[in-house]
């Protein structure tokens, strides 16, 4: 089925013309990646989308990548969703509010880094709940 959306996805983007893959297109072929655990072709799809003139990525995009890199369940994983997390603070405090981080991808964040289980990583998620807001961050299991 991934193989498919991304065939598709490709199709429309080739084709051009009134069939050009929108926002939603892109998060359905995202989440598709995602939900397989395919992140460097999710996070290759979400970069795609950054030079898109019809469609911008969103937060729903941006977290299905962050929870396909969680899925990695090692260190390296662990370390490239929170890099997403970074990058969408920072696109959000830029101006584009449609990436700002929500409950889920700080609590994605958080449950891949206490899966990695050391202790840089346990910092780093201490260093996360810290700098997030009330409002950004929920309280959500991690373990």
């Amino acid at each position: 089925m991934q193989k498919k959306a991304l065939a598709l996805l490709r199709h429309m983007q080739e084709r051009g013309g009134s069939i050009r893959p929108n926002t939603v297109a892109y998060a359905c072929v995202i989440h598709a990646l995602a939900q397989r655990g395919w992140a460097q072709m999710a996070q290759h799809v979400l970069d795609s989308t950054m030079d898109d003139p019809y469609a911008k990525p969103d937060v729903i995009s941006f977290t299905s990548v962050v929870d396909a890199w969680a899925k990695h369940g090692n260190g390296g994983g662990a370390l490239e969703a929170l890099a997403l997390l970074q990058r969408m603070k920072e696109m959000a405090r830029n101006g584009n509010k449609h990436v700002a981080p929500n409950a889920k991808t700080y609590c994605t964040v958080l449950s891949a880094l206490a899966k990695s289980g050391t202790q840089q990583h346990a910092d780093l998620a201490q260093d996360v709940l810290m700098a997030s807001s009330s409002s950004d961050c929920c309280c959500c299991n991690v373990a």
